[in-house]
């Protein structure tokens, strides 16, 4: 019941999510937010370990996210206050990979923060790619002074597509 019932319905685009579990409950989670008339947050989180210990761990990331998406601030600073609250909350063996993206469809740009997630991948219209790398470590994990969060822009061209996944898909390649 955290992952949303629906995707939103941008204009010139298509969007899509879907998660399938290895267990019954398990520490993956996506959501779309609508920030204001023109934007939208598309995030993505993988919580370390499985089963009910991390999905009560994603049921707080989500109730963050979404708490901290409501006031007006920065991509970046959303991910740096989330890491704050859970190194102050959970235990240091608990912590999150999370991809968190700002669409704006209207300047046809994607704002992204990777915070130790697998790289997302935007694959334009001739088939070339660009990898959406990491900007900064996974939430929650590294207790340190200066610790950032960085973000990337790509701009976004008719027939292109970004492809955002969990280590799932790694890990069911491998058969693990």
């Amino acid at each position: 019941n955290f992952l949303p019932k629906g995707v939103p319905d941008v204009a010139g685009y298509e969007i899509a999510g879907k998660s399938v579990p290895a267990l019954n409950v398990g520490g993956d989670y996506y959501d779309f937010i609508r920030l204001d008339e023109d934007r939208y947050a598309i995030s993505l989180g993988d919580v370390s370990g499985k089963g009910i210990a991390a999905a009560l761990l994603m049921s707080d990331v989500l109730a963050t996210v979404r708490a901290l998406r409501t006031v007006a601030v920065e991509a970046q600073d959303v991910v740096a206050q989330m890491d704050r609250h859970l190194l102050q909350t959970t235990e240091p063996e608990h912590y999150l990979t999370f991809f968190l993206g700002e669409l704006d469809p209207v300047r046809n740009r994607f704002l992204y923060v990777n915070a130790g997630h697998p790289p997302a991948y935007l694959i334009r219209a001739d088939g070339t790619f660009e990898k959406l790398e990491s900007t900064g470590p996974p939430v929650g994990l590294l207790d340190l002074p200066g610790i950032t969060f960085g973000s990337g822009v790509v701009d976004l061209s008719p027939g292109s597509a970004i492809v955002i996944y969990s280590d799932g898909v790694s890990e069911a390649e491998r058969g693990s």
